[in-house]
């Protein structure tokens, strides 16, 4: 092969042809610069049969014009999935990527694009692939300047599909083991989570744990494979069996509002029932454990409730005792005779024991009253004595207001009385000791003639008649009377 040439611009120096392969040599180091020379050439080659010429053109541009494919690797696709990949490229503008070797995967698709910057272009793979599999090709990028290849590969594959829908329910405070199912290419990992208090989402796509919290919760669970990841909201309940909580119930009142609210821990709702027993009459529990009503029987009620809900059940016997309040029905208390024993009781309906004090006021003095309501004693100062007691036991009290006047009866003093004359004035006055007032009568024997007594115990008036009388008179209280006999000798 022979070959001559003419160009323009600088020359090429050692340009040199192999005249059996046809390869041309030379050195451009010197050519290389800002005006990227074009060089013009006419090549001959001939044979026995003839000679052929061609004119070519041999510009001399710098590397960086040089097409360079940077991209590495092309991410993996799903089937089904829209896929989009970019191949990216050093060197000048204009460039044109297509496949030379291998395949794509089906419905994927390779173009040339201009880069989202508005410079240069860039290779684009996309589409929805349809067929899994394994798939090496290779790219080559072209510009005017040249051109590079690289070998790629896209595995098209199943994306993981979480397939689990709900969680079986764990149980407070018990152990917890439940596993998450998932479609798509294996291995699948799973990102480790911890949740609801107690519960770990773990590698394996197993959920292990003792949760300590009730309530709903939500688990965002994450599946991971070669080909891509996917997440999807999972919800899981921590439930209970109920437990009772309460420990007692008040006492009741017969006629008096009842009210109590049982209280159970566990998952609501929870039913409440009376499942055995004597439950006070008047009284009712209701499905959410409210006991309430006018009870109107007194006595002593044992019976078992229970609360259930969907996870189980708890069972308890509970008791509740009816009873009254105190009524006292003492009306009035006797007076009480001053320096003298007394004694007197306080009666009240009610539940037993009934307990008495004194809540204002006072006794009189020398007076007490004991807890069961006995008033004893001996008083020693007279007086009117306003006092409140109060009757107590377990339902509750009552109060009242009482009066005891103490004093005494009379006591007759005067042990004789003067003598009178015929036709002279005469009077005397009786004594006696003793709670006034005193109303004093002749209760036998006649008074001389013109005298009289009244009824404060004066004798008076002008006597008509000589002689001896003798007559017995009576002091009266309130609390008694004394008789005492006297003789008023009438002379001349």
């Amino acid at each position: 092969m022979i070959g001559n040439g003419s160009y323009s611009g600088n020359g090429i120096s050692n340009l040199n042809i192999n005249s059996e392969s046809g390869v041309i040599t030379c050195n451009v180091s010197s050519y290389v610069g800002v005006n990227s020379p074009l060089f013009s050439f006419t090549f001959q080659a001939e044979n026995l049969y003839g000679i052929t010429k061609k004119n070519i053109i041999i510009g001399v541009c710098s590397y960086r014009l040089l097409p360079s494919i940077t991209t590495t690797t092309l991410n993996n696709a799903a089937v089904g999935k829209t896929y989009s990949s970019t191949i990216s490229s050093q060197g000048a503008e204009y460039k044109k990527f297509e496949l030379i070797s291998g395949e794509l995967p089906e419905g994927l698709q390779l173009s040339s694009k201009i880069n989202t910057n508005g410079y240069g272009h860039i290779g684009q793979i996309s589409g929805t692939p349809t067929k899994k599999g394994t798939y090496t090709f290779t790219i080559k990028a072209s510009n005017y300047y040249g051109s590079d290849t690289k070998e790629f590969t896209i595995v098209v594959g199943e994306l993981p599909v979480i397939t689990t829908e709900s969680l079986e329910d764990a149980y407070l405070n018990q152990s917890y083991s439940a596993s998450l199912t998932v479609s798509g290419d294996t291995p699948i990992t799973w990102d480790i989570i911890n949740f609801a208090d107690g519960l770990t989402l773990n590698s394996d796509g197993t959920i292990t744990g003792i949760p300590t919290k009730l309530g709903v919760f939500y688990l965002n669970a994450k599946a991971n494979n070669s080909i891509g990841s996917v997440s999807k909201r999972i919800a899981i309940s921590v439930v209970a069996a109920p437990e009772i909580t309460t420990n007692s119930l008040n006492q009741g009142i017969i006629g008096k509002n009842y009210n109590a609210v049982l209280a159970a821990t566990g998952s609501t709702p929870i039913t409440w029932t009376v499942t055995s027993g004597n439950f006070p009459a008047g009284l009712t529990l209701s499905t959410e454990g409210r006991i309430s009503g006018i009870p109107t029987t007194a006595g002593t009620f044992t019976f078992t409730v229970q609360a259930a809900n969907s996870y189980g059940n708890d069972s308890k016997e509970f008791t509740i005792n009816i009873g009254e309040i105190p009524v006292i029905t003492t009306v009035s208390l006797a007076d009480a005779e001053l320096n003298t024993s007394y004694s007197a009781s306080l009666t009240a309906t009610g539940a037993t024991p009934i307990t008495w004090r004194i809540t204002s006021g006072k006794l009189p003095t020398g007076l007490t009253l004991d807890s069961d309501g006995n008033i004893t004693g001996t008083p020693t100062a007279a007086g009117k004595f306003i006092f409140y007691v109060q009757a107590v036991n377990s339902y509750g009290n009552a109060s009242k207001q009482f009066t005891i006047s103490t004093a005494s009866t009379p006591a007759i003093t005067t042990t004789s009385l003067s003598q009178a004359l015929t036709g002279k004035s005469y009077t005397a006055l009786l004594a006696a000791t003793g709670t006034t007032p005193i109303t004093w009568t002749v209760t036998s024997g006649t008074l001389p003639d013109g005298l009289s007594l009244n009824s404060e115990g004066r004798i008076s008036g002008t006597p008509t008649t000589a002689g001896t009388f003798t007559f017995t008179v009576q002091a009266a209280n309130s609390y008694g009377n004394d008789s005492k006999e006297f003789t008023i000798n009438i002379g001349e």
